[in-house]
């Protein structure tokens, strides 16, 4: 029985133009993530999803392991003096330091903006390094006092909590041990709320179902375009295993090859070159990773079941 060929051109064809587009929508999602990491810097390092709250009395902190997160606590007279907790291995906003101690979480340490009176830095404080931020006017007029002291009711009962994690809220709780905090929203603050940034980010979101409906649609169209030649193996008597492995093999292993090398450059991408504040891309990276291969793999077993075991006819 002879063996069964797709054409290698026009498969690889296809499956480049599928993994391009899986490159671009992930390309789409970085900056997605992107352009809300540079809202984030403009708005004084506030996320849209930071927590922002009161609180009138702090007894103790109730779980010292509680990572990766910024606490900032200022008083409402003084809103660009803020005495900032940074637990764990986070991005920071672009600094340029001074000193080569950087953030010792041993000392008391401050990042100014660049139109900061370095004078009226508290004297138990070291200035290390200033905000390059040039875009962000609250950064610039910000001043950060770094410790690893326990939170100081008499710097202020205002805070704002951020993470990239997921589960923000219920590490705040955690960290503090307590719920009863009043938390004030954040829908209106600063660029998160001009109409321009909302129609942009619209856009992008747009723009990756555009890409995500088009790999769908040509995965279809691929998967569909041997039909035939499906259709008369299965006639010379192919059974419809050995086909579905032929496919595997012309087919699928160089659509698992190729987008797997893209996933690992994404990956290696965002660990030392474009890694953001949090890794939200990254993690869309994997589910549309997963999304095409069912696809790919769903939509090609459909396809030869379908010109082969429900063609019938007379096998040979």
């Amino acid at each position: 029985m002879q063996k069964i060929y797709f054409k290698s051109n026009h498969n690889y064809i296809f499956c480049s133009v599928v993994v391009f587009i899986y490159f671009l929508t992930i390309s789409t999602c970085w900056l997605y993530s992107y352009f809300n990491y540079e809202n984030m810097i403009n708005n004084g390092y506030v996320s849209n999803k930071s927590i922002s709250f009161k609180m009138e009395r702090m007894e103790r902190i109730a779980d010292e392991n509680i990572s990766n997160f910024i606490l900032m606590q200022y008083d409402s007279s003084t809103p660009n003096i803020k005495y900032v907790q940074i637990k764990g291995n986070i991005k920071l906003p672009p600094i340029s330091y001074t000193k080569k101690t950087g953030l010792d979480e041993k000392k008391k340490v401050a990042i100014i903006g660049t139109s900061v009176d370095e004078h009226l830095i508290p004297n138990e404080y070291e200035v290390v390094g200033y905000f390059n931020t040039p875009r962000s006017y609250k950064l610039k007029a910000e001043s950060w006092l770094i410790s690893a002291e326990n939170i100081d009711m008499n710097n202020g009962n205002n805070f704002i909590f951020s993470s990239p994690s997921s589960n923000a809220k219920e590490k705040l709780y955690f960290y503090l041990g307590v719920k009863n905090i009043e938390e004030i929203s954040l829908q209106k603050y600063g660029t998160y709320s001009l109409r321009s940034n909302k129609l942009i980010k619209t856009t992008i979101y747009l723009v990756i179902i555009f890409f995500v409906i088009l790999s769908t649609l040509l995965i279809y169209i691929w998967a569909n375009s041997d039909r035939k030649l499906i259709t008369v193996s299965y006639i010379s008597g192919h059974s419809y295993l050995r086909i579905v492995k032929t496919i595997f093999k012309y087919k699928l292993s160089p659509f698992i090859t190729m987008s797997t090398i893209v996933l690992i450059f994404s990956v290696l991408s965002n660990t030392y070159y474009l890694g953001l504040w949090d890794n939200v891309w990254l993690y869309y990276t994997f589910i549309l990773y997963a999304y095409l291969f069912l696809i790919v793999l769903i939509t090609h077993v459909f396809t030869v079941i379908k010109y082969s075991l429900q063609r019938g006819g007379r096998r040979f």
